[in-house]
């Protein structure tokens, strides 16, 4: 909800200010992103994708999320061979990327290939189904906030960040803090299959964060307790809703229907069978229908009375 709003209305215009930065096109081939990070002197570009969708379908997907992959990972050094210019080594190639999606999209077009093992598990997932505020003019909250000193700060805070180079280092007894935490993670039960991959990598991601974290309070490329402590939470503030966005990846086509059914109860609490059926015939048969009404009873989600021979449903509280 409003995501390519934050990203086009409020992200983008604070990074275009920012000199240092590079952006990629929004739509792109594999080979023009080669290309754009060739051209750029420290090898590294980031893109913002309003529709992550649109982008995919002008790909080759399954070498598009090859190419990400490899380009998350970080090597040190990338041989890129082109007709025009031979074989031109790229060090230290860094792409960051912000892109936008639906879940329906996902459910339609990834498989549970690609969110177990490869390119999903390597993405940190925002997901956001309400406006933290109901509002449609923000003026007089900006006023109150003073937006505009705060846009002018981080921006001055974004050039300071981008001159910064070299690699990070530990504070002082660090390591053990790390390997701590690691050992819990490590040993910590998988919820859901389709998650191992991200759980495995999840170490990764918080070091990412942690990182990200440290410069945005100091300049000394060190990661401190704090640093950990937030990114820590900060990723796993995200994980509750992980199902939200990979519910439909695997066999069953109606798991969003059944998740509307459930929702629709929610906030419409005892209501009948017909009266429910009314409102998702267009979903599927009236025997489907009922498999799916059964379904979000067996889950958990739904619980039934039935008296006088009519049969009428609540949210399982």
């Amino acid at each position: 909800m409003r995501k390519t709003t934050s990203m086009m209305g409020f992200a983008k215009p604070l990074l275009d200010q920012v000199p240092a930065l590079r952006c990629g096109p929004t739509y792109f081939t594999k080979e023009l992103l080669i290309e754009e990070m060739i051209k750029s002197p420290d090898s590294s570009i980031y893109l913002m994708v309003g529709e992550f969708g649109d982008l995919m379908q002008k790909n080759k997907s399954g070498e598009m999320y090859d190419f990400l992959t490899s380009m998350h990972d970080n090597k040190k050094t990338l041989e890129i061979g082109t007709m025009m210019r031979g074989v031109q080594v790229l060090s230290n190639p860094c792409l960051n990327m912000f892109a936008a999606t639906t879940p329906a999209w996902i459910s339609e077009n990834m498989s549970a290939g690609v969110v177990g093992g490869g390119y999903a598990s390597r993405v940190i997932h925002v997901y956001a189904d309400q406006l933290r505020e109901p509002k449609l003019i923000y003026t007089s909250t900006m006023k109150e906030h003073k937006t505009d000193e705060l846009e002018l700060a981080l921006m001055n805070d974004l050039v300071e960040i981008s001159n910064l180079t070299g690699d990070f280092d530990f504070a002082p007894g660090m390591e053990d803090l790390l390997n701590e935490w690691n050992t819990r993670h490590a040993s910590s039960p998988l919820v859901d299959p389709r998650f191992a991959g991200y759980h495995s990598r999840k170490p990764m991601q918080i070091l990412k964060l942690a990182m990200i974290r440290s410069v945005s309070q100091r300049n000394d490329l060190i990661i401190n307790e704090s640093d950990f402590t937030w990114a820590v939470g900060a990723l796993e503030s995200t994980e509750p809703k992980l199902a939200n966005i990979f519910g439909g990846v695997g066999k069953n086509e109606y798991i969003f229907d059944m998740d509307a059914i459930s929702g629709y109860v929610l906030t419409n609490p005892g209501a009948s069978q017909k009266e429910i059926y009314n409102v998702f015939k267009n979903v599927a048969t009236y025997d489907k229908f009922c498999e799916l009404l059964r379904g979000c009873v067996m889950t958990g989600d739904l619980i039934y009375k039935s008296e006088n021979g009519e049969t009428t449903y609540y949210p399982n509280d």
